[in-house]
């Protein structure tokens, strides 16, 4: 706290005396609970509208400037809107499946879990047709009309190499790099806060809870949604998760 200004302002200047003073001052706000010595965030809510303005905005930059790579821009997109929807589970906590469904027609494609995966799936070798419609129709062809990855063990988020020049298809990401995406991201799309990857969390407890018939409040629906326990709910966790209505 003293030596920010010493840095920045060249005639600024504290005696040992103010030193002393402001250190004893911090001391006892510290132990009366006015102040606190861990590391604190501003609480942020990512929400599908944020996500929505983040890939939006990254869109058109890449359309109009330029990217270099497309599966690395597309990758981004997936990462941001996995981290929403896999937030948002309606399975138990333990759980590794995590149902999703894709967007109406008329939707925001960019946004579709369930078209951008397929979309990085066949950029990337990882089905064996060539296009969506052999996709499709090998799918209906299937007695469980499902579509069988070509490579099982591949991450569906992949590691960027080294200034996310391009994707390293058999290593999955760590949350450093949605951390930088989102970082990256925001700026594009003209948002000051800086947002980190739990902001997704709490934004995706915010979204369900902004139901007409919620008002804003956490309820049960909203813990189920979430992944929450009844005893997550019942002692606030839930709540402190959605935020002030």
């Amino acid at each position: 706290m003293t030596k920010k200004p010493v840095h920045h302002y060249k005639h600024f200047h504290l005696s040992r005396n103010e030193i002393s003073r402001i250190a004893s001052n911090l001391e006892r706000l510290a132990r009366i609970g006015k102040l606190t010595r861990e590391h604190q965030f501003q609480k942020k809510w990512v929400g599908t509208a944020i996500i929505l303005r983040l890939a939006k905005y990254s869109l058109e930059h890449a359309l109009e400037e330029g990217t270099i790579n497309w599966d690395v821009t597309l990758t981004k997109f997936l990462s941001m809107v996995l981290g929403v929807a896999h937030s948002r589970q309606d399975t138990i906590p333990t759980s590794r499946t995590v149902i999703l469904s894709s967007l109406p027609s008329n939707g925001p494609h960019h946004i579709c879990p369930i078209k951008l995966d397929l979309i990085m799936a066949l950029r990337l070798g990882n089905v064996e047709d060539k296009n969506v419609t052999e996709v499709l129709q090998r799918a209906r062809a299937r007695a469980d009309r499902t579509i069988i990855w070509k490579f099982p063990t591949r991450p569906i988020y992949c590691m960027f190499k080294a200034n996310a020049v391009d994707v390293v298809v058999d290593t999955a990401a760590n949350t450093n790099q949605l951390r930088h995406t989102l970082s990256d991201d925001g700026q594009i799309a003209g948002i000051l806060a800086t947002l980190r990857t739990h902001d997704i969390r709490r934004g995706a407890a915010r979204d369900p809870a902004r139901i007409p018939d919620i008002k804003g409040f956490a309820t049960p629906m909203t813990a189920k949604a979430l992944g929450h326990t009844i005893a997550a709910y019942n002692n606030g966790t839930t709540d402190a998760y959605v935020g002030a209505a």
